[in-house]
Formats: structure tokens, sequence, C-alpha cells
């Protein structure tokens, strides 16, 4: 959301506003919390921009290239590339997500208790390790969301959800043995949990009671999810996109437009705006305004993990980062190497 609002004076000069009252139908003034302003699709959407304009992006290592650096772009520019302090040989990916004021970093492959499993950081430039939080592994769809809601964030690790509030304390909770969780979701006041080869699981508070998600498909090995407009949406390797019924509890296939997509790792999804992505490491881009009905393009370079920044969708390609405010035209920002991006945060 808007940091502050700004309204110019008679100078043509800007001045933040720190306090905003509308009259409303009682003849009193009431203080404004939030604004929405419709959009071409006269829907009200809530006013959203970037806090700091702050970028960070991740890459997937190689046998030859470790991925133990992180890249940081302050508003839209050239990225700087930062090593992160003592890493563990052998990392092969990390995967970053962010608050307004704080990003962290989740590293896989880290099984000795010297390394740090976790970074975080308020400038993007220093990076403090977090030692002996958990251990990581690689191939186990580690993930890091941070959901505003509730103000968490949340790493999925083996069979394992995480979550913290700053990203140094960390609490735990087993969702069960021999599976493997694929993301989570937050929304309408429950979290969603998808987990590989398995039924999804639910629970209203982090570490409280979980129901699962039975379907008469079987077990839906989902590989990722994301709430919006009312409803979960996620995808199914080589099947497609499905919506949760919330009053039926039963998924629903909508689209079948991503059932080339068979790996966990080929896609990735965000809501922002008004708009359900999907980013692929193919070149097809997937989009959705109501969960129900999806279309697909071809972006002029592929865009394979998204995410949104309260003001702008972000999306991570081969040789560059790119942007994008309606989901559909991306503006490409050169990188400093040739490895795939794996994950970006904004904010």
């Amino acid at each position: 959301m808007a940091k502050g609002w700004y309204i110019g004076n008679e100078g043509n000069v800007a001045r933040k506003v720190k306090k905003m009252y509308i009259g409303g139908a009682d003849g009193k003034a009431h203080k404004v919390k939030k604004i929405y302003i419709g959009d071409k699709n006269s829907k009200a959407r809530l006013c959203w921009s970037g806090v700091n304009g702050n970028i960070v992006f991740t890459t997937k290592g190689t046998s030859s290239n470790n991925a133990k650096k992180v890249y940081y772009s302050q508003n839209l520019g050239s990225p700087q590339e930062i090593t992160l302090p003592n890493v563990q040989s052998g990392v092969t990916e990390i995967k970053v997500a962010c608050s307004k004021t704080r990003f962290v970093c989740v590293v896989s492959m880290i099984n000795f208790s010297g390394y740090a499993s976790i970074y975080y950081s308020d400038d993007c430039i220093n990076w403090n390790p977090v030692i002996g939080q958990m251990y990581t592994s690689a191939g186990t769809y580690n993930n890091i969301r941070y959901f505003e809601e509730t103000g968490y964030f949340v790493v999925n690790n083996a069979e394992n959800l995480f979550w913290s509030t700053d990203g140094v304390n960390w609490n735990s909770k087993r969702i069960s043995s021999d599976v493997r969780l694929t993301d989570v979701a937050y929304g309408g006041g429950s979290y969603l949990i998808t987990i590989h080869s398995h039924y999804p699981t639910m629970c209203n508070t982090l570490g409280g009671d979980i129901t699962q998600i039975y379907d008469p498909t079987g077990k839906v090995n989902f590989s990722c999810v994301v709430y919006g407009n009312g409803a979960f949406v996620a995808h199914k390797p080589s099947a497609g996109i499905h919506r949760l019924d919330l009053a039926t509890m039963k998924w629903t296939l909508v689209t079948s437009l991503t059932s080339a997509i068979s790996l966990h790792e080929e896609i990735s999804m965000v809501y922002g705006n008004g708009m359900f992505l999907c980013g692929t490491t193919f070149k097809g881009v997937f989009y959705s305004y109501d969960g129900i009905n999806w279309s697909s393009y071809t972006a002029p370079l592929r865009i394979m993990k998204v995410s949104f920044d309260g003001e702008k969708f972000l999306g991570t390609s081969d040789t560059n980062y790119a942007y994008s405010y309606d989901g559909l035209n991306w503006t490409y920002i050169p990188q400093p190497n040739n490895l795939a991006y794996y994950s970006i945060a904004g904010n």
C-alpha cells in the first residue's frame, strides 16, 4: 500500500499528507484508511505503490557455479552482485521474499550447523546469516513467501513448515512424514499448503490444527498455489490450473492451458492488481482476472518466476529481470551473467 499520499500546493510542489479525511453521507469527515480507484474493467482496485524501489533476485546454480549470490537493483536500475557471507559449499538455489522493510532468503542444501539456511537484509546490501533455525536440502521444493495480511514469512522445506515475523526467530511444524511440501498461500482467513503427490492441507493459524482437502480425483499433486479474488488457484503438473470452491471444498479444473508444464520448477504463480499471473520456463505467460477464465501470450523473452511488489509485477528471465504494470507488457533490464534467475521480490 502507498507509504504516503502527496497533494500539490499552490507552488506546484507535492506535500506529504499525514492524514486524509473525506466527508460521509452523515455530513462528518471520516479518516481515510484505504483508497480504491476504478480500473479499465470498471472494478474498484485498492491503490498500491512500491515502498522503497528495491528489488532482489537470485539464481539457480549449476555444478560449476553454486548459487551463493543475490542481485540488488534500486529504482529499476542495473543490479549489484552481492556474495552472501559464509555460504556452505554445494548450495544449488536461493529463494527470496520481502516485507515492506526486510528481505529474507532461504538457502538450499544447508546440512552443517556452522552455516546459515536463512539470510536477511534491510538495505539489500548487507546480509545477516541466521544459523541453526533449519536444515535444508536440494530438490525438496524449498520456497519462501511473505504474507502481509498476517505479517509472516513462511518457508516450506521438505515435510516442514517454518514461519517468522522477522526472518530471525522461526517456529516450525511437521505437516506429515515422508511428504514434500510444494507451496503455501494465504487468503480468506486460512493457509493452504500444497504437497507433492498428496492431498493439500488447510489451517487457520500456523502451527494449529490442519485439515486435509480430499478430492474424488485422488491426491492432486499441486506444484504451486496462490489466493486472489476470493479463491485459491493451483497448478497441477501435466493437467492445468484448478480452482478451489471454498463452499464445497472441491477442486475444479478451469483451464488446461498449462498442461504442458509437467515439472514443479517450471511454473510460478502470483496475484496482484486484480490479476492472476503465471510465469513459466517456457515462453508462455498465463493470466486471468477471475481465476476461472484464462488466457496466454508469448513474451519477447520468457518470464520464469514472478512476484508482485505492491505496484507492479516482477519477473525473472535468462539474462534479464523484468517488470510490468499490467502483467502483459514487460520491460527488460540486462543482468551480469547468464544463469537462470530463480526468485525475485521487491518492496
